[in-house]
């Protein structure tokens, strides 16, 4: 496992620095500390899977801020603090939060928290990626219904035998069914001009 999951957006000072030092310790990650200005986002590419956001020390405005900047797509977020707040409540659902862990005293659950925030992330990722997957069959279904018409169309012939030939088609040139059927859609269109 990379031990560069997880960034920590902490104050110096914080009275949390040791436990979640520990805790992280604990899990097997080195993260990386990273002080950034609270007025610019961390860049995307920069983003770890995983942040853990300490707010003690943080005014409101930096925290609405800064909660603002981490809304990432391909990131989680652990909220730590010594004391929440009505606010504090709210920047969990800005930014999308995978755990809250209010006044942590014990390594052990912290790291529980972060194991399970973690476990969470890559549930999530994997969801994503179904998603894309799903979306792309579901295109590639449409374009290949249309091409089925096209060649039904311009050959005068069943369903079926417009499917074999498009499946023979992208089997001798290998070629997926899916980019056939949007090659055949976008010549047809070109041609026809629609």
């Amino acid at each position: 496992m990379r031990k560069d999951l997880m960034a920590v957006i902490q104050k110096e000072n914080s009275p949390l620095c040791g436990l979640v030092a520990n805790a992280l310790t604990q899990t097997g990650h080195r993260p990386k500390y990273r002080s950034y200005p609270i007025e610019s986002p961390i860049p995307p590419e920069d983003a770890p899977p995983l942040m853990i956001w300490d707010l003690w020390g943080f005014t409101n405005s930096q925290k609405l801020s800064l909660a603002h900047n981490l809304q990432y797509e391909h990131s989680g977020l652990v909220v730590v603090c010594t004391k929440s707040t009505p606010l504090d409540h709210e920047l969990l659902g800005r930014c999308g939060a995978l755990a809250f862990a209010a006044s942590p005293h014990n390594i052990e659950a912290l790291s529980v928290i972060i194991q399970i925030a973690l476990g969470n992330y890559w549930r999530l990722i994997r969801l994503q990626e179904s998603l894309g997957r799903s979306i792309d069959d579901l295109q590639d279904r449409d374009d290949i219904e249309r091409a089925k018409r096209i060649v039904m169309r311009q050959k005068q012939c069943s369903e079926s035998y417009a499917m074999k030939r498009l499946q023979a088609h992208s089997r001798n040139h290998n070629i997926k069914l899916g980019l056939l059927a949007r090659r055949v859609v976008s010549g047809y269109e070109r041609i026809n001009g629609t």
